[in-house]
Parts: structure tokens; C-alpha cells; sequence
């Protein structure tokens, strides 16, 4: 059931700034989960890449293997016709090589329509909120008008 709509220029300047307040706060959830999701994507095509790098290598080839962001340690690969690969905060499963390719292009191709589907929301949330803003600034300058005229009548 969807709520009725109210006319923004009706409403109380308290209630209009605290629905302001409420569409900002919003409007910074949906970047973070853009930008976490930009994180993920690139993850999961760095992972992509590795795979397709282990794929045209041989069994002994020596490589760095990375720790985290910035360490590696040598290695050796032992097994280049299976990886291992995440699927989840810390679960992982033993996967083919064409079967990682595959679990991780549909996860980059989730991931991206996902961001699309994010930044949609967020230009419409930043045009609801320059509505919002515009319509706020009037109607102060309008109270501000109006004690001005009562000023000057007293």
C-alpha cells in the first residue's frame, strides 16, 4: 500500500527540513552501497583475471600470491585445473577453471546491474532532494518577507 504524496510546499518548515534531513541521510546510504558495490565489482574482476592468468599457466610455475593488498609471498602452483574461489564471507568452494570464469563473469554482471540500478536511485533522490531544497530556501525567504512587512507595520 503506498502512502499519499503531500504537497511539499504545504507542509510545516519543520516537517520539510526533517524530511530533508531523512532524503540527505538516504541519499548517503545509497553512495556508500554504490561505492562498496564499485569495491566489489572490482574485486570480483581481479579475481576474474587471476583465474584466466592461472588458466594459461603450467603446474610448478613459480608466482607472488597475495596476502592482501599489499603483501605477497612466494608460491608455486601445484593444481592449475582448479581453483579455489570465494562465494561468500569466508565460504569457499573448489571450481573448475571454466566453471570459476563462469560463477564470477555472472557475479561481475550482477554486481555491475546492481551499481546501474543504485545510480539510477541516486540521481533521482539528489533531483527529489534539489526539489526539496529549492522549495525550502522559498518558503524561508517568504517567512522572512512576511516578518519584514509585520516589522514594519508595527
Amino acid at each position: 500500500m503506498s502512502t499519499p504524496q503531500t504537497d511539499p510546499t504545504k507542509i510545516p518548515l519543520q516537517q520539510l527540513q526533517q524530511q530533508r534531513n531523512i532524503m540527505q541521510q538516504e541519499l548517503q546510504e545509497m553512495k556508500t552501497r554504490h561505492r562498496s558495490m564499485m569495491t566489489a565489482s572490482k574485486r570480483y574482476l581481479e579475481s576474474l583475471r587471476t583465474v584466466e592468468m592461472v588458466e594459461s599457466a603450467q603446474d610448478g610455475q613459480k608466482m607472488l600470491v597475495p596476502m592482501n593488498d599489499s603483501i605477497f609471498v612466494p608460491g608455486e602452483l601445484t593444481n592449475t585445473s582448479h581453483v579455489t574461489v570465494e562465494i561468500g564471507t569466508g565460504f569457499f568452494v573448489k571450481r573448475t577453471i571454466p566453471d570459476a570464469k563462469e560463477y564470477l563473469e555472472r557475479k561481475v554482471k550482477n554486481v555491475q546491474l546492481y551499481i546501474e540500478r543504485v545510480g539510477v536511485n541516486i540521481l533521482a533522490q539528489e533531483n527529489n532532494l534539489s526539489q526539496i531544497d529549492e522549495i525550502f530556501r522559498a518558503r524561508v525567504q517568504m517567512v522572512r518577507e512576511q516578518a519584514d512587512a509585520a516589522e514594519q507595520q508595527a
